[in-house]
């Protein structure tokens, strides 16, 4: 979405957001979320128990759905390595939302 409507969005950002979110999800279904984790059975494998959630949280977390929690973290992740990183040719972005090509001058038409 930061794509669509941001014009500080940029390659890279994009590509940290997918991974973040991705590793999070992936992570997620494998080791917290109840019944996923105890039908793959790799945390019962790895740590002898269906979810990593300690007794002493609440079992709710076992029921929440990995993109409640992928989803913001990607988009922190995609705000905050926009913000760090190179900006994209300025004329490049007006083309890219609507504006005149940038190279429609160098082509002599």
């Amino acid at each position: 979405m930061l794509g669509i409507f941001w014009r500080r969005m940029t390659p890279v950002a994009a590509l940290a957001s997918m991974l973040v979110g991705f590793v999070t999800s992936l992570f997620w279904l494998v080791f917290v979320h109840g019944r996923t984790a105890a039908g793959l059975g790799i945390s019962e494998a790895l740590f002898g128990t269906p979810h990593i959630v300690p007794a002493h949280w609440s079992l709710t977390w076992t029921v929440v759905d990995p993109v409640v929690v992928a989803l913001p973290l990607s988009f922190l992740t995609a705000v905050v390595v926009a913000r760090v990183s190179r900006p994209m040719d300025p004329a490049y972005v007006q083309y890219v939302f609507g504006g005149p090509r940038p190279d429609s001058g160098a082509s002599g038409r």
